[in-house]
């Protein structure tokens, strides 16, 4: 034998490459990101076909009250009030018209029945009504609200939402 090592000859080409081995962590991050593009996908297709309806309108809600003598301001012994004379058409059930700032329809309620706020003397009394007006649509910036056919009294969109409607008629 010799005292030679054997080197084996260089190779004509280059090695295969093996595989490149996916980091453990791809796998379960892009199914996780392929779930979420598909549930915001599905919401906004629901949204988009009407669901959700809740979430795009609101019920406009607040008082109006009627202040004025016993000419104006009419009571029952049960409590209940309504205007008279010159306002009788503020009563229960009377017409609340909620307008846009374009000045289009965009809800109708009514008000409740009404009852005595206070009675400061006997000449003066206040008749107080809840106001409702469901399904009003979101994103309007500010409403118009009427009252039977008293006058447009103008809320912005936060207060109208927040229940904040408020006005009053007479002395």
């Amino acid at each position: 034998m010799s005292d030679e090592q054997f080197v084996p000859p260089m190779p004509t080409e280059p090695p295969a490459s093996s595989p490149k081995q996916r980091p453990a962590w791809l796998v379960p991050v892009t199914t996780g990101l392929a779930g979420l593009v598909l549930g915001i996908g599905s919401t906004l297709a629901v949204q988009a076909a009407g669901g959700d309806e809740a979430a795009k309108t609101f019920t406009l809600t607040g008082t109006v009250e009627v202040m004025g003598d016993t000419k104006a301001v009419v009571t029952t012994n049960s409590g209940l009030c309504a205007g008279t004379g010159g306002y009788n058409d503020l009563t229960g059930g009377a017409s609340v018209t909620v307008y846009d700032k374009a000045g289009l329809i965009v809800g109708t309620g009514s008000l409740g029945s009404g009852s005595v706020k206070d009675v400061a003397t006997a000449y003066k009394r206040t008749c107080k009504f809840a106001v409702s007006v469901p399904d009003v649509p979101r994103g309007k910036e500010f409403y118009q609200v009427e009252v039977s056919h008293r006058g447009k009294v103008n809320i912005s969109e936060s207060e109208a939402v927040a229940g904040l409607f408020g006005a009053s008629i007479g002395d």
